[in-house]
């Protein structure tokens, strides 16, 4: 972050706000005394693990998100943290779709001899290989990105992957195999009723077909519609990025269903 040194933090627990106050002035009496000029969290090592504070309001958690007491940042602020980035979660109730549009792209993606797959059970460490490497490459503008060791991924996807149904995961591949674009998304089995978390998605920026990631959405809008899904989320999205938040706003109707805040000292 601006090439300057920074300390971070993860797993954060405040049991009142003495602790707190006595816990941050170490961290802070730490980082100067090793020279480092700003203090980030929470974030538990890079942005692939948790990370962020979820605001609280009255909505219920849904899979993947991390509750945290809704005083956190409050304490945050008394103790001289900045919000350095905001995130939001969309939910979407009118599942519509452009099948113009699905059409259209669907044909280039055969002008192309490309192919569009599911997630392969058979061989899923080495698909979840394949995806680590593809958005290592995606990500690496992306705030705050580290890579991750493709081992790694493995070990951090195969349970949630186990839990959920995978049908809404959707690979789009060239003609070689390689991954051009990607659809991570599952229902949220942590309901009752029927919504599906639409948690990533992500396209070769330098691919020969635009529009990809919105094809993926729309794909799946039209499909969790068939099987009588009521809403989506469109899951963790930085809210200053025009691609992602703005589009699920304008083209598919989302409204705010929850926001994170991720945290900055600057000494």
């Amino acid at each position: 972050l601006n090439e300057r040194d920074s300390l971070s933090y993860g797993y954060l627990k405040l049991e009142d706000d003495i602790s707190a106050n006595f816990l941050f002035e170490k961290m802070k009496w730490l980082s100067r005394s090793r020279g480092i000029s700003q203090i980030i969290g929470p974030i538990n090592g890079s942005t692939w693990f948790p990370y962020r504070l979820m605001c609280a309001n009255k909505n219920t958690p849904f899979l993947t998100e991390i509750p945290t007491p809704a005083c956190y940042p409050n304490i945050l602020e008394e103790n001289y943290f900045d919000v350095l980035k905001s995130y939001h979660s969309n939910q979407v109730h009118s599942l519509a779709f452009e099948e113009a549009y699905l059409t259209g792209i669907q044909k280039q993606i055969r002008k192309w001899n490309w192919s569009e797959e599911g997630l392969s059970q058979v061989n899923l460490e080495e698909e979840l290989y394949a995806i680590a490497v593809f958005c290592n490459t995606a990500f690496k503008e992306n705030f705050l990105f580290s890579p991750i060791n493709p081992n790694r991924f493995i070990q951090l996807y195969t349970p949630l992957l186990s839990q959920v149904d995978t049908q809404f995961i959707r690979l789009v591949k060239n003609r070689e195999g390689g991954i051009e674009a990607l659809l991570l998304a599952f229902p949220d089995i942590s309901n009752s009723y029927k919504r599906l978390i639409i948690k990533t998605v992500c396209r070769n920026p330098k691919g020969a077909i635009k529009g990809l990631g919105k094809y993926l959405v729309q794909w799946a809008t039209q499909k969790a519609r068939a099987q009588g899904y009521s809403s989506l989320i469109h899951a963790f999205m930085a809210s200053d990025n025009m691609a992602s938040a703005q589009a699920s706003k304008e083209m598919f109707g989302g409204t705010c269903y929850r926001r994170y805040q991720l945290f900055i000292h600057r000494l």
